[in-house]
């Protein structure tokens, strides 16, 4: 719940980024791909969500929930 809250926060673009690479297993450029958007973009864009995570959640539930 927590972590929707947060992830809401960020633009839709970038959650999808962070979704399909993290939770979907899915390559930078695969990212890229589906959402029309350079790899380079992509990789950005997840680790814009990673560091908006990091500031909003603590560590026990990234290291439950994310790894």
């Amino acid at each position: 719940e927590r972590f929707i809250e947060i992830m809401a926060l960020l633009p839709e673009v970038v959650q999808h980024a962070f979704i399909l690479s993290k939770l979907d297993g899915l390559t930078y450029a695969e990212v890229a791909y589906a959402l029309g958007i350079s790899s380079k973009s992509a990789q950005r864009y997840v680790f814009k969500a990673w560091q908006h995570l990091i500031q909003h959640l603590d560590k026990d539930f990234l290291d439950d929930n994310l790894t």
